[in-house]
Order: C-alpha cells, then sequence, then structure tokens
C-alpha cells in the first residue's frame, strides 16, 4: 500500500514538473534538462518555432482552395490505395534487405577503454556528445558509436579484455600496412 501512495506522489511531481516546464522559460528549470529529456527537448524546438502571421498573405481565394472537392473523393481514395500498396511493397523490400544483404562487418578498431570513454561521455552530457561528434573524435563511423553505445557487453575477465585490445592493435598495424580492408570511406 505504501509503495503505490509514493508511486502517486511520483508520478503527482512529475506532472507538476511538465506543467511547470510548459509555463517557465528553460533557464529557470527547477531540474536539470536530463530528467526529461523528451519533453525538453520537444518544447525547446517549440519554443524557436514561432509562427509568422504578418507574412503569411491570408485571403478569401486561398482558403476557398483549400476545402475539399468531394465530387472526386473516389480517385482521391484510389490514389492513397496505390500509395498504401506502394509504401508497404517498399517496407518489404527494405525489410529483404536488411536480413539478406547485410552490408560487410567492419573491424574493430576501438580498444575497450575508448569505448568506456564513448559511453562515459555520451552519459556526462548527451547533447554535446552526440555519435556525430564522437565520431570526429575517435576513429568510428556515427553508426559504429550508436552500436557501442547500444551495447551492453562487458568482458567476463581480464583475459577477454587484453584478448580484444591484442585484436584492435593488430587491426591498426594491418590497417597502417594497407593490409586490412576497411569498408567505411569515412575511417579511410
Amino acid at each position: 500500500m505504501f509503495g503505490m501512495i509514493g508511486g502517486i506522489r511520483n508520478l503527482c511531481w512529475r506532472v507538476i514538473a511538465v506543467r511547470h516546464l510548459t509555463t517557465s522559460t528553460f533557464d529557470s528549470l527547477p531540474y536539470t534538462p536530463r530528467d526529461n529529456p523528451g519533453v525538453y527537448r520537444r518544447l525547446k524546438v517549440i519554443s524557436k518555432d514561432e509562427p509568422d502571421i504578418d507574412g503569411a498573405n491570408i485571403d478569401y481565394d486561398s482558403i476557398d482552395a483549400l476545402e475539399q472537392d468531394f465530387m472526386q473523393s473516389g480517385e482521391m481514395h484510389e490514389e492513397i490505395t496505390r500509395e498504401m500498396e506502394h509504401i508497404s511493397k517498399r517496407q518489404q523490400y527494405k525489410i529483404t534487405e536488411r536480413k539478406h544483404f547485410k552490408p560487410p562487418k567492419e573491424p574493430g578498431m576501438l580498444t575497450w577503454s575508448e569505448k568506456e570513454q564513448i559511453r562515459h561521455l555520451n552519459r556526462e552530457d548527451p547533447e554535446k556528445w552526440t555519435p556525430e561528434a564522437l565520431s570526429r573524435s575517435f576513429p568510428a563511423s556515427p553508426a559504429i558509436i550508436k552500436k557501442v553505445l547500444k551495447a551492453n557487453w562487458k568482458p567476463l575477465d581480464a583475459g577477454k579484455l587484453k584478448a580484444h585490445d591484442i585484436r584492435v592493435s593488430e587491426n591498426w598495424v594491418a590497417f597502417h600496412k594497407g593490409q586490412l580492408e576497411v569498408h567505411d570511406p569515412q575511417l579511410r
């Protein structure tokens, strides 16, 4: 019973925080933006998007053009049906492509300490250390950085960690000799 009251109290505080967020400026937040990043980012975008009412040039002719022509609704229905079928087929092709035609696997070029540093930087300031910013600082593409951030793999013992780092150093030696095939143009 007490757990339920605590959960309700927590929910009420979150609702109050969201209400406060929608009526206040971002400089006077009662908590850090990382507490509720989704709402914070959406409100940040919304606050920058202000409609230009003066430059809209609205007249009655443009409003009349926005009305629907119900006499041709059958043609519109057929067009929408064709578009939906086209989208469905395209999705099926994309699924088949991802399933059967995977891109070649890139060699590991990040040591364990570099991967931990990537995770740490992203955890500390995710707005500053995005996958694109991290890919400029580390020898990896944004797609590889996203995989590193998403992965939960932890070495079970020091031997596996050492073997991983040795494999990475061998990859770097082969890369500098020109013997390692790297498919990502950003890493070449």
